[in-house]
């Protein structure tokens, strides 16, 4: 995840939660830093498709910043629950909800510090121009208390990173799912060309290949 900031919590979430492990209340120091830990190994858990939301149709500012020089598709919410449905996983869909992360800013509600793919919900105000909503499947790997053995035989301290899988493969129907390919601004027909080529060849109707709203020339 290129966000380090990612299922981390607000200062004033961790302010809360250290408060309450100096009284012993909720869970101890020693607890409070087995969550710590929980969390950062919690973000190897959590496989994520991510979308940006906006009625009026583009941003100029989310092509520059995740797919200049490519393409976008476009879809609907209803029709991205729809693609998924016959996937085995269980997919949960949220929007992000953007909070201040800084001292004397916000709180993450209580009902969520303690879960583990609700962590993935929030994000900092400085990204809340994405506008996204997130498909999340979360598959935490079973570890049993300190010292203790999985069914497996697996300890908590022996978790490796190869038993860790780094992409998640999900099925979806691309017929329901895509309603535009839209050509990133400035590649130009050449590549357009290519790319409803491409489509054709996969049995798509290449009417779906549209160019970029940004893609046309000013007015004076």
């Amino acid at each position: 995840m290129g966000d380090q900031f990612e299922a981390s919590v607000p200062f004033e979430t961790l302010r809360k939660e250290e408060e309450i492990a100096k009284v012993g209340g909720g869970f101890s120091r020693y607890g409070r830093k087995r969550v710590k830990k929980a969390r950062k190994r919690n973000r190897k858990f959590a496989f994520l498709n991510c979308w940006h939301l906006n009625e009026y149709g583009e941003s100029a500012a989310m092509w520059d910043l995740y797919s200049n020089n490519n393409v976008a598709i476009k879809t609907t919410f209803s029709k991205l629950r729809k693609s998924l449905q016959k996937s085995d996983e269980e997919i949960k869909f949220t929007k992000v909800k953007y909070l201040d992360f800084r001292p004397d800013g916000d709180q993450m509600p209580e009902e969520d510090r303690q879960k583990g793919w609700t962590h993935y919900v929030y994000k900092r105000k400085s990204f809340e121009h994405e506008k996204e909503l997130r498909a999340i499947v979360w598959k935490p790997v079973r570890i049993e208390a300190q010292g203790s053995e999985r069914d497996d035989g697996i300890k908590p301290d022996e978790l490796t990173e190869s038993m860790l899988a780094e992409n998640l493969f999900v099925e979806v129907d691309t017929d329901i799912l895509i309603s535009e390919i839209r050509i990133s601004p400035k590649r130009g027909q050449e590549f357009e060309d290519l790319v409803s080529l491409v489509i054709k060849r996969h049995g798509f109707d290449e009417e779906i290949v549209v160019k970029s709203d940004l893609d046309h020339d000013p007015l004076f």
